[in-house]
């Protein structure tokens, strides 16, 4: 059994953010700066045929929305959280406690004075990524839930790890070279 527990936190939401755009959806990323480097190919060549300049500078437009669409992404994405967090008077208060077992995690998301639980199994969560310092649980297409390593109360990060890799088997994305050989 591990426990553990996150304390909302803008600076660890932005972060969940651009990890979520850079990573999770890194294939529409992929494929609309594909498109604009495609286009811009096309163009390119089409202006040096036509010797139109007006045509190379199209091109050059896409090859730089190209380059910046993954910085361009990532700063709605950004600015998005930003919104939310505004509009969630309660962000600051929110407070969720993990339990994982064998079978699952027990989750209890407290708000102030109130408590809300909940049993996730494992069969629920979507798929779990692990970075240098957070592991993300998705249980929806833009939902996760945030569990900083360093917040693991109970158990090690090791355990944690081990029960994810159990539960979720292919659907965790674990970073074997922080694991201990």
């Amino acid at each position: 059994m591990v426990k553990a527990h996150y304390q909302n936190d803008l600076n660890e939401y932005k972060r969940f953010g651009i990890f979520h755009t850079l990573r999770a959806r890194w294939w529409y990323i992929a494929m609309l700066s594909g498109l604009f480097l495609v286009c811009g190919a096309g163009l390119l060549a089409l202006g040096i045929l036509r010797g139109d300049a007006g045509i190379v500078s199209c091109a050059a437009i896409c090859f730089v929305v190209a380059c910046g669409f993954p910085f361009l992404n990532c700063y709605l994405q950004v600015s998005r959280i930003k919104q939310s967090v505004a509009r969630n008077r309660n962000f600051n208060e929110t407070e969720q406690h993990f339990t994982f077992s064998e079978e699952g995690l027990s989750l209890q998301i407290r708000i102030g004075n109130r408590a809300s639980d909940y049993e996730v199994p494992y069969a629920q969560i979507l798929k779990a990524y692990e970075t240098n310092t957070n592991f993300y649980l998705y249980i929806g297409r833009a939902q996760a839930l945030i569990i900083n390593k360093k917040d693991v109360d109970e158990g090690s990060v090791d355990e944690l790890c081990a029960l994810l890799r159990k539960g979720l088997k292919k659907r965790f994305r674990e970073k074997k070279k922080l694991r201990k050989s």
